[in-house]
């Protein structure tokens, strides 16, 4: 790593810290934190659910059967198709975030 990224990496790590103390020194500035925060989880869980109800139903259907190798394929499977599902609800997600609130960042020009 060279040192400008360093230099950089330390620099956004103070400012996390910074942001936090000021949300915390302000008590005014937590409902802007914690109202959408709580928003965000809600919308993840609500998400993941309907996302994990269509896919059991969805992978139940596809990979029926009482043989052995249909048990294999089960066993092995799913818990790679969930990582997967997960992986592209949370890239969604921010790709989703990212374009709406694309007007309001700031420019690093």
């Amino acid at each position: 790593m060279s040192t400008e990224n360093t230099d950089l990496l330390l620099k956004d790590s103070s400012l996390y810290s910074r942001s936090i103390k000021v949300i915390t020194r302000n008590k005014g500035f937590g409902k802007f934190f914690i109202i959408p925060f709580v928003l965000n989880i809600v919308i993840l869980i609500v998400v993941f659910y309907f996302s994990y109800t269509w896919f059991d139903s969805w992978f139940s259907s596809i990979f029926s059967g009482t043989a052995w190798y249909m048990t294999l394929i089960r066993v092995l499977l799913r818990p790679v198709l969930m990582v997967l599902l997960i992986i592209a609800m949370i890239l969604a997600y921010s790709i989703t975030g990212c374009i709406i609130t694309a007007p309001f960042n700031d420019s690093f020009i």
